[in-house]
């Protein structure tokens, strides 16, 4: 990350960014303190329980992974445009892949891989299968 908290962006991780929709994730701004966001990748689930909304702290434990199999507390950073750098600070996105910062190494980002299913507090909120959100 540069001195100002934004990733360097390209021509093309600028253009990718304006033709995502929104509307297929979840906002920071729509959450509180204390939710637990449960994300489904293409190869595990991860539970993030919002510690501080506002600083974009999480504590995150996966299951049936190696990977963050101990709770640790994380900065969220968003969703990354999958080959790109480019990030949507304050946006957990379908297709999209979870960028954190571990606090023992905050120098490298974590790229979780593609989300699949997003549910908030027990309740599967996307994607949508048709019918009611269970």
């Amino acid at each position: 990350m540069s001195n100002d908290g934004k990733k360097n962006l390209t021509a093309a991780d600028d253009a990718a960014m304006r033709t995502v929709d929104m509307s297929a994730g979840i906002r920071f701004a729509d959450l509180r303190n204390g939710d637990v966001i449960g994300i489904v990748t293409e190869n595990h689930r991860y539970d993030l329980a919002i510690v501080d909304l506002r600083e974009a702290k999480v504590r995150i434990v996966g299951k049936g992974t190696a990977f963050f199999a101990a709770p640790a507390t994380v900065t969220l950073h968003g969703s990354s445009l999958g080959g790109t750098r480019a990030c949507l600070s304050g946006w957990i996105g379908l297709g999209h892949r979870l960028l954190l910062s571990h606090p023992e190494q905050p120098w490298n980002d974590v790229i979780l891989s593609r989300t699949k299913e997003i549910h908030l507090n027990g309740f599967k909120v996307l994607p949508h299968d048709g019918g009611m959100v269970h």
